[in-house]
């Protein structure tokens, strides 16, 4: 899968198997409640799986009060 971070920095990076989103972020060393995750047009959790075939996108997100 290919998986683009589209956070303070960009990067492009590929995974050559299956596996959940948590796993992903934890591989990735990101904190899951700093980010959204996404397939096409369809926001993922942390339990969803991301298939070999899959781009993702990973945002960073910033929240105010």
């Amino acid at each position: 899968m290919k998986v683009k971070l589209e956070m303070p920095e960009q990067k492009e990076l590929e995974f050559d198997r299956r596996m959940k989103v948590h796993k992903m972020l934890e591989e990735l060393h990101i904190n899951p409640e700093s980010v959204i995750v996404i397939r096409g047009g369809e926001l993922l959790t942390a339990d969803d799986w991301a298939e070999v075939g899959d781009e993702i996108r990973i945002r960073g997100v910033i929240s105010g009060g």
